[in-house]
């Protein structure tokens, strides 16, 4: 037996209506190129145009992912990223995931992990030195129009 409720002119019945909700879960992105600069990596990925949250990434020292730095990139329109002040010579593991924000209740909806990218950061290089101390009279000859070059054993024989 049904119960009605009357609120002015409008009636109601109320009757058990089931809501199902589910996520939507975003598609998985993947990363196009990992480009290593001195102590930085640019990571370039394939923008995924239904993505409202933007993307979860993290890298690591560790191919399990262990102790990972994780970064929240926000706007679906960002396809790059870059890591500074990495330690070079170390592989570095990167992966992301697309995110997405569910307008029913609110919370984050990842994909699954793209494929894992390596990549090492290039060293700086340094000048090397002349084992003679003649590293400064290199230098000014390096920029004088005169090109001496410094990789001799004795500055002196130029002198002679």
């Amino acid at each position: 037996m049904e119960k009605h409720r009357s609120y002015g002119s409008v009636l109601f019945s109320c009757l058990k209506i089931i809501v199902k909700t589910f996520p939507i879960v975003p598609r998985t992105t993947k990363i196009t190129k990992v480009k290593a600069g001195k102590k930085k990596l640019t990571v370039k990925w394939n923008k995924k145009v239904l993505s409202s949250g933007g993307y979860l990434m993290q890298y690591s020292l560790s191919p399990k992912f262990t102790n990972a730095t994780k970064v929240r990139i926000t706007g679906s329109g960002t396809t790059s990223r870059t890591f500074k002040n990495l330690k070079s010579g170390k592989t570095y593991y990167i992966r992301i995931q697309v995110s997405g924000k569910s307008k029913a209740d609110g919370k984050y909806y990842y994909s699954a992990w793209s494929p894992i990218m390596k990549q090492n950061p290039v060293q700086q290089k340094q000048r090397e030195a002349d084992p003679f101390g003649n590293a400064s009279l290199c230098s000014l000859f390096d920029r004088m129009s005169l090109r001496f070059p410094c990789k001799t054993k004795s500055f002196s024989q130029f002198t002679s």
